[in-house]
C-alpha cells in the first residue's frame, strides 16, 4: 500500500506521456515522439532517485498513520528498504507503457505486463519458499522482475529512442532540448490534474489499509487481498481509458475533428 500510494501519485508519467506521444504519432512527427519519450524517462529516473534518497523518511511518514505491532512494522521496513531500490525502474516503466499506448502498440503493453507479473509471481514463490530470505526475498523478487521488464521495455522502444531513425534535419543534441521550458510546461500542465486525481484515489486505498491495521493482522491481510480485486477491476477498466487516450491523441495530432469526435463519443458511451 505504501508503494501503491507513492507510485500511483506519479501515474501522470504514464498518462501524460501517452497523450503527448499519441499526438506526435498522429502527426507522424518522429522527432517530437522521441523527445517526449526521452524527456519523460529522464524525469522518471530523477523522481525515482529522489524516492530512493528519501526512503527512510517516506517509510516513517507512511507508517505514522498505521497501527500494528513492532514486529509488523519491522517486517514492513525490511521489505520497503529493498523494494524502494527499483523506484527509478518502476517509474520508467510507467513512461514506457505510456509511449507504447500512445503508439497503439497494445500487444507490447500486454506482453510487458504478463512478463513483469508472471516473473514476479514465480520469483516470489521461489525466493520465499526455497530460501531463508523470507520477506526480503519477496522484495528482491519484485525488484528483479521490474528490472528485467525495464530492459525488455527499452528494447521495444529502441527505434523510438534511436536518433538515427528520425529526420536528421530536425534532430538536435540532447542538451539543447531535454529541459526545454515550453515542453516541460506542457507536460506538467497536462500532469497537474492527473496528479491530483491520483492522490485522491490513493488516499482512499491508504486509509483502508491504515484502518485495517487497527483491526489486527488477519483483517489487514484480508483487506490486502480485497484491494487486489479492486486493482484488477481498475486495470480492466483502464483498457478503455488507454484506447481512448491513444485514439483521441492520434486524432488531435492528425487534426482530424471527425475521428476525434468519434473517439470521444465511443469512449463516453463505454
Amino acid at each position: 500500500t505504501l508503494f501503491s500510494t507513492m507510485y500511483w501519485a506519479f501515474g501522470f508519467l504514464r498518462m501524460g506521456t501517452g497523450g503527448l506521444v499519441a499526438q506526435a504519432f498522429g502527426a507522424r512527427d518522429e522527432e517530437t515522439l522521441r523527445r517526449v519519450t526521452i524527456r519523460a524517462l529522464v524525469l522518471a529516473a530523477a523522481i525515482g532517485a529522489l524516492v530512493v534518497a528519501l526512503a527512510h523518511p517516506l517509510l516513517v511518514l507512511g507508517l505514522g498513520a498505521m497501527a500494528g505491532s513492532e514486529a509488523l512494522h519491522a517486517l514492513t521496513g525490511d521489505y520497503f528498504h529493498v523494494r524502494v531500490l527499483s523506484a527509478p525502474a518502476t517509474l520508467a516503466l510507467f513512461v514506457i507503457q505510456g509511449a507504447l499506448v500512445g503508439q497503439q502498440r497494445m500487444r507490447a503493453v500486454l506482453g510487458l505486463q504478463l512478463l513483469q507479473n508472471g516473473l514476479n509471481v514465480a520469483l516470489n514463490i521461489l525466493l520465499f519458499t526455497a530460501t531463508e530470505l523470507a520477506i526480503v526475498g519477496v522484495a528482491i523478487a519484485t525488484v528483479a522482475s521490474e528490472l528485467v521488464t525495464l530492459a525488455v521495455g527499452l528494447w521495444l522502444l529502441r527505434a523510438v529512442l534511436d536518433p538515427r531513425r528520425t529526420d536528421g534535419a530536425r534532430s538536435a543534441p540532447l542538451g539543447h532540448w531535454l529541459f526545454e521550458r515550453a515542453a516541460l510546461a506542457r507536460l506538467f500542465s497536462i500532469s497537474g490534474d492527473l496528479f491530483v486525481r491520483s492522490l485522491c484515489l490513493t488516499a482512499a486505498y491508504y486509509w483502508l489499509t491504515a484502518a485495517g491495521t487497527r483491526l489486527g493482522p488477519t483483517v489487514l491481510a484480508a483487506n490486502a487481498i480485497l484491494l487486489q480485486f479492486v486493482y484488477f477491476t481498475s486495470h480492466a477498466l483502464d483498457g478503455f481509458a488507454h484506447a481512448a487516450e491513444a485514439l483521441v491523441g492520434e486524432a488531435l495530432g492528425r487534426r482530424d475533428p471527425a475521428s476525434l469526435s468519434a473517439a470521444v463519443r465511443a469512449s463516453t458511451w463505454l
